[in-house]
């Protein structure tokens, strides 16, 4: 669970990261 949400908010930040 802890490690899922670690990537999935890493893949956030880079998606927003992307698109800014």
């Amino acid at each position: 669970m802890k490690a899922g949400s670690c990537l999935f908010l890493g893949k956030k930040q880079n998606w927003q990261e992307g698109r800014s």
